[in-house]
């Protein structure tokens, strides 16, 4: 192990395959690189992991320590399918598959009603508050264990900020919290009440002071920061999302796959809540009445979790009503490995960003997926409001970006799309010397130079 340890806090891990894992897996990775070690602080078993990624194991050094600590999700939720060893484990973690749940007794379920309709409710900060002290405890037995120099916390989850702060208080250690998407912020979180909002409002701006940096996905998340702390100044800094030239083959090529009879629209990720593709199936629907060809001609699959939208309607509903059903696949949830080949043997990728409110568009974080498609070497479709995932998408030249208001434009930008791909190629010309700054090597040493920089504060 390298002698700057680093300690993670971090709820998402493999087994989980949330949005989370990748950016914490590909620190993980490159880090030694630049002196750092990893040590883990994770979750034992979560009731509320929404996916299994076994296969991300695989992209973990085979050292790793994990420690996992136990959470009291399990008594409002029964058993979870996910377990782990709590103790420090060597290497990737082994997992067991649960059997399957007995029916809740009635004090469980008595608890599992209070907990959806008052803890859930409280959001301080989120759901995962009952894995706070388990963290908190193991934390500091790991980070005296293995003489760690720097905590690191990514968030959200935002419970990881509050058990970084607290480790730090505890032991000293100098705290670099990492925002992928802002906490109070943040404009697709849900409006919150008067005390819920102030206390998350108070335990932000706590954790903010606590930590030597705070480092942020975008400029606006930082901006959003700056403004409303003027009095934290000089600890923000940006390292963005980014890609693993690693995960692609080395002989990907730039550009529309090779022609085919049926141009492929994919879109790699979730769905859900205030990330809709409804204003995309729409246009979809209308141009295929427009121009029958078209409905034979294009395919649109879907790959990720979907789940209820904003307006109340699912994705399936979506299909009926814009009379599209036989011009998409519904793949849904896949590896991480699966979801990389579904792009490679794509046409065109399509980025869908969620509508918030306006004057929150650039607090707004920017997807993964973004920096995936544009290593994957296909031409983009971006389907988003003015913000900072429009912006980075046109600096990079990925192809067309058009807002999600406008179905007019939507529509022409498929049907363009669709000729090019039946003429011979869909034109596209990356800006491959920007892209080149969105390795996730160069970002893990911006990371290290955090760490550095923080260490040697004390």
């Amino acid at each position: 192990m390298s002698k700057n340890s680093v300690l993670f806090v971090i709820y998402d891990f493999p087994p989980e395959g949330a949005r989370g894992t990748k950016r914490s897996i590909k620190f993980i990775r490159y880090l030694p690189q630049n002196d750092w070690s990893t040590v883990i602080l994770t979750v034992e078993c979560s009731p509320t992991k929404c996916s299994e990624d076994k296969s991300l194991f695989a992209e973990l050094p085979p050292d790793l320590v994990v420690y996992r600590a136990r959470t009291l999700e399990s008594l409002f939720h029964g058993n979870s399918a996910h377990s782990a060893p709590p103790q420090a484990t060597a290497g990737a973690p082994k997992t067991t598959t649960a059997t399957a749940p007995k029916r809740p007794s009635a004090l469980r379920r008595m608890l599992l009603w209070a907990f959806r309709t008052v803890g859930k409710a409280t959001r301080i900060p989120d759901a995962r508050i009952l894995w706070l002290p388990f963290a908190v405890i193991m934390g500091y037995r790991a980070a005296k264990r293995h003489q760690c120099k720097v905590l690191y916390s990514s968030g959200p989850t935002h419970t990881n900020h509050m058990a970084g702060a607290m480790l730090s208080l505890l032991t000293g250690l100098p705290l670099v919290m990492d925002f992928r998407d802002a906490w109070v912020g943040n404009p697709a979180a849900p409006e919150l009440g008067f005390w819920i909002g102030g206390w998350n409002r108070l335990f932000e701006k706590t954790c903010i002071r606590i930590a030597k940096c705070v480092v942020c996905t975008t400029d606006g998340i930082k901006a959003d920061f700056e403004k409303r702390y003027p009095s934290i100044p000089n600890k923000y800094v940006t390292i963005t999302n980014g890609f693993d030239r690693s995960d692609f083959s080395s002989d990907v090529v730039l550009g529309p796959a090779p022609k085919t009879p049926v141009m492929t629209m994919l879109h790699a990720g979730t769905l859900g809540e205030e990330r809709s593709p409804r204003e995309f199936l729409q246009a979809l629907g209308e141009i295929a009445k427009e121009n029958p060809a078209l409905r034979a001609g294009v395919k649109a699959v879907f790959v990720g979790k979907n789940t209820p939208f904003n307006d109340g309607h699912t994705i399936e509903q979506y299909l009926d009503m814009f009379n599209c059903r036989d011009m998409v696949n519904i793949a849904g949830y896949v590896s991480r490995k699966e979801s990389l080949d579904y792009m490679i043997q794509s046409n065109v990728l399509l980025l869908i960003i969620g509508r918030v409110p306006k004057e929150g568009a650039f607090v707004y974080g920017i997807s993964g997926k973004l920096y995936d498609y544009a290593a994957a070497g296909k031409p983009v479709l971006t389907l988003s409001e003015p913000g900072s995932t429009a912006a980075v998408a046109e600096r990079l030249t990925l192809g067309p970006v058009v807002d999600l208001d406008n179905i007019d434009q939507i529509k022409t930008a498929i049907l363009a799309l669709w000729k090019s791909h039946k003429a011979e190629a869909i034109p596209y010309s990356p800006n491959l010397e920007l892209l080149k700054s969105f390795e996730f090597s160069s970002l893990a040493g911006r990371l290290a130079e955090s760490f550095n920089q923080v260490s040697k504060q004390g």
